[in-house]
């Protein structure tokens, strides 16, 4: 008898390490942002968010961030963490416009829309809580998470280059669909390179310009090649923040709720962090010796009647090389929730935290109901 219970007893403990070692497999997070550590979407966006995740699950999640591009190549974040290669991760749609047509065509509105808040509430709240931009998500196995923005694109420049005259012909370094059509519009050659070529770019003259936000003078270090900026806004850059949905699934409801609260303040945390970096980034850009120049009157001109146009940009482009069924539907729900998004960010102030998270709760976050989004 006392050999058996022994063996039985033995048992009992092989079985609790099965379980313990499939419970740390089922827990411990991999996850691949491509841009370099001192980005602030890096920053703040994950290595912040890491760190509250395991502190919020106590532990019950482990993440792993992995930077630049040690785990995926910039292209190949959507299909990597699509297979699980990472759990979650940073996606820039523009790279992927057969996998995500949806999401791609939404993006052309980005041209519109300058502010990080706007932007990033709205592109999230929409692809949150509208069915056809779930149904995207549903067919790439992932799961979305939330979206970022850049800042105000300028026109970062190895010379000065403010005016309708001084930009014809010039490369200029620009990607999605309405920015390369204003550098057009213009009378300047759209070169379509990722921002991580744009230093030799500009360093070897292949390029005149780049377009990106004020932060890639230190993170991406421009002001190194390129001394003149143009404070021209050109819109910005929404991206990706989602995770593999067969992981997703098999978290319990506790850690997708610790996953989705902490997202929400990971969003609003990385734009005052953003907006803090850039503004140090303009005062120790001018020590840099980067001249910063307003745009004339007519370049200015020509920003604001390209907004104009980029609705119906975005519906063309959408219907014609996307294939997107209902795009004029599709862009107006939009436009109703960026519109909406206006009109809360109105008054308040873009450092207060609190103001800011309990709008995005409340409007978003708090409307997703942890134990089933994700899960169909």
């Amino acid at each position: 008898m006392r050999n058996k219970v022994m063996a039985l007893a033995g048992a009992v403990s092989v079985c609790a390490v099965c379980l313990s070692s499939v419970a740390a497999a089922e827990t411990d997070m991999t996850v691949s942002m491509w841009l370099p550590p001192s980005h602030p979407v890096t920053k703040y966006g994950y290595a912040d968010w890491l760190k509250n995740i395991e502190e919020t699950s106590k532990g019950s999640l482990k993440p792993k961030l992995y930077t630049g591009s040690v785990l995926l190549a910039p292209a190949d974040h959507l299909s990597g963490i699509r297979d699980g290669i990472a759990h979650f991760g940073w996606i820039a749609g523009t790279y992927n416009p057969s996998d995500i047509p949806e999401d791609n065509t939404i993006f052309q509105m980005s041209f519109i829309y300058s502010d990080y808040f706007v932007g990033s509430f709205a592109v999230t709240e929409f692809n949150m809580l509208d069915e056809q931009m779930q149904e995207q998500w549903r067919r790439n196995n992932l799961v979305y998470m939330s979206g970022f923005s850049t800042p105000p694109y300028r026109l970062i420049c190895t010379s000065e280059i403010d005016s309708l005259e001084t930009i014809k012909g010039k490369k200029i370094r620009s990607t999605g669909g309405a920015l390369p059509e204003w550098v057009k519009s213009v009378g300047a050659v759209p070169v379509n390179v990722a921002s991580s070529e744009s230093y030799t770019g500009l360093e070897k003259g292949q390029l005149d310009c780049a377009t990106n936000a004020m932060d890639d003078l230190r993170s991406r270090s421009y002001w190194d090649v390129a001394k003149d900026v143009t404070l021209v806004e050109l819109g910005a850059y929404w991206s990706i923040n989602a995770g593999n949905r067969t992981y997703w699934q098999k978290l319990n409801t506790d850690q997708r709720t610790v996953l989705l609260d902490t997202v929400a303040e990971g969003l609003v945390d990385t734009g005052i962090g953003y907006m803090s970096d850039v503004q140090d980034i303009i005062n120790e850009a001018k020590e840099k010796g980067v001249t910063l120049h307003e745009p004339k009157p007519g370049l200015a001109k020509s920003v604001e009647e390209h907004k104009a146009k980029a609705r119906e940009f975005a519906i063309s482009l959408g219907s014609d090389k996307f294939k997107v069924k209902d795009v004029p539907a599709l862009v107006a729900r939009f436009e109703k929730v960026a519109m909406k998004w206006e009109t809360l960010l109105k008054d308040v102030d873009r450092t207060d935290r609190a103001a800011l998270l309990s709008l995005l709760k409340r409007e978003v976050y708090d409307r997703v109901d942890p134990s089933t989004y994700g899960m169909k």
